[in-house]
């Protein structure tokens, strides 16, 4: 008897257990929210705070955003969560986190930069849309976000979105977008970004350009010190040459690749073959990469000389576009200097020269942005520079017209405050060049007055880097030039101690070698 009733007692609070608990796990079960259905309500958010930031309602697209954004970081809590406490499960168990992951990401990338530029909205500080080079539309960058630790927060949350997310081409584009943008590119992220994306589509015309720069510089990759400048073209593989090639030739055949740019590739991956052949003492080779070469710059029909006077949009195209032009049309004079002083050649020389200094005009339009007034400038500069032997007997009246034409350039170069020591140091040089032919034709007037020129370009060189609070490494070469020029000139050291002492400071190798050399 007794323990028919010890068995109904234990039965009962079995019962009792069962119920209680099952009450807790439904409870659970009716709380707990899957992170599918939070980051569903964070996208809704998300559309309603971009729809009210498009139209200007700065106070709702904050609100809209940060709620946005806080449902994210949520999600991704629980997601790192469940993923620590897996033991065993299935790959496609695993393979749906990492997609949940992965959108998340993205849309918390997304949130993080439109909320930054809803509260500068918001605050009467809106932040700079950015131009698009390829589809010449402007949109909101990850790189105008102020706060640096979002910054970065949001710059990872793309990556991560790009790695997670292989098959979507939009998000790879996207990212590649954000990654082009700053001014020093990782190319052990943006090489593997770049493969990803030609996986999808061969053509893309943004990942065949970044993959051909990748290769036609060869940047070092060092595994301790990190990621180095490029490699020096004497240490190039020709094979990765060979692979830009490739890139080049699909940019080609994209609608939205940039002429210019894929020219000035082209070009540059021609020189360096024809030389690496000329090296190697593969001549049939050389005298093909030879013609290449002539017919991308001289054709009288295609060749870019042409090409500039032809396209009426040019100077209206990015910098990037105006300044590769510029590159090309010294490439041109370079290459016609290696013919020697023919007559037909000086001709051809003259005319290039004209063509150029044209171009620089073009490309110092009012609006030009800085970067690009400061390189029309130098291209006039180096131009002139370069040409000055070949073109010795060019009239003094013709000569000192373009000489007129790169100091104007320059001058609206620094009143923009555009002007970069480079230009400097090259107005020096010409200027110094100049004055050493006036010497060899015994016209000492003109001499001085250059050589007053000289000086100028390195004393206004001094004044916009006090200005612009311009290092000693920065000024490196101007304070070589200076020294030199004073130590030349006969000035007793103490004249030019200041512009050693500078040298040193800057640690540069060059910069020490010029010390040693100027102090004998």
């Amino acid at each position: 008897m007794n323990s028919k009733r010890k068995w109904l007692r234990l039965s009962l609070f079995a019962l009792v257990g069962l119920l209680i608990g099952g009450g807790i796990v439904a409870g659970l079960l009716f709380f707990y929210e899957r992170p599918e259905k939070i980051l569903a309500s964070a996208q809704r958010d998300y559309e309603a705070g971009v729809k009210a930031l498009e139209s200007k309602d700065a106070s709702s697209a904050v609100t809209f955003l940060d709620r946005s954004l806080l449902k994210t970081r949520k999600v991704i809590d629980k997601l790192s969560k469940e993923k620590s406490k897996a033991r065993s499960e299935s790959a496609e168990k695993s393979k749906e986190r990492d997609r949940l992951a992965g959108q998340t990401f993205y849309l918390q990338a997304r949130a993080l930069r439109d909320l930054a530029y809803a509260r500068g909205l918001a605050d009467g500080k809106p932040l700079r849309e950015r131009l698009d080079s390829r589809t010449n539309q402007y949109y909101r960058a990850i790189i105008s976000i102020p706060d640096a630790k979002q910054q970065e927060e949001a710059r990872g949350g793309m990556r991560q979105a790009s790695l997670l997310l292989p098959g979507e081409i939009e998000i790879q584009r996207e990212c590649l977008r954000n990654e082009a943008i700053y001014p020093i590119i990782d190319w052990s992220f943006v090489e593997k970004l770049c493969q990803r994306i030609l996986d999808l589509e061969p053509k893309d015309g943004r990942a065949n350009y970044y993959l051909a720069w990748f290769h036609i510089d060869q940047p070092i990759m060092d595994p301790r010190r990190g990621q180095g400048g490029p490699t020096p073209d004497e240490k190039k593989s020709a094979t990765r040459m060979l692979t830009a090639r490739e890139h080049v030739d699909r940019m080609k055949t994209a609608s939205d690749s940039p002429y210019w740019r894929t020219t000035d590739f082209d070009a540059r991956i021609t020189r360096w073959l024809r030389d690496d052949y000329l090296r190697r003492d593969k001549l049939k080779q050389r005298e093909e990469e030879e013609k290449r070469l002539r017919a991308i710059l001289m054709d009288p029909k295609t060749g870019v000389l042409v090409k500039a006077k032809e396209d009426k949009t040019l100077e209206k195209q990015t910098r990037f576009d105006v300044e590769a032009a510029l590159r090309l049309h010294l490439l041109a004079l370079d290459e016609l200097l290696k013919e020697g002083r023919r007559q037909a050649n000086v001709e051809a020389l003259q005319a290039a020269l004209t063509a150029t200094l044209a171009l620089c005009d073009r490309a110092a339009v009012e609006n030009a942005p800085p970067q690009q007034l400061n390189e029309a400038a130098r291209t006039a500069t180096q131009a002139l520079t370069r040409t000055r032997a070949a073109l010795s007997e060019v009239k003094l009246e013709t000569w000192d017209g373009w000489l007129d034409q790169a100091r104007k350039l320059a001058s609206r170069a620094r009143e923009r405050k555009a002007a970069q020591p480079g230009l400097f140091a090259d107005l020096y040089r010409l200027a110094w060049n100049e004055a050493g032919l006036a010497a060899r034709r015994g016209d000492k007037a003109r001499q001085q007055a250059l050589l007053k020129l000289a000086d100028q370009a390195l004393a206004d060189g001094f004044q916009a880097g006090v200005e612009a609070g311009w290092s000693d490494e920065q000024l490196s070469e101007l304070h070589a030039l200076a020294a030199d020029r004073k130590a030349l000139s006969g000035a007793p050291p103490k004249d030019y101690a200041h512009h050693l002492a500078a040298l040193r400071k800057s640690k540069l190798p060059a910069a020490l070698a010029q010390v040693s050399f100027v102090e004998g």
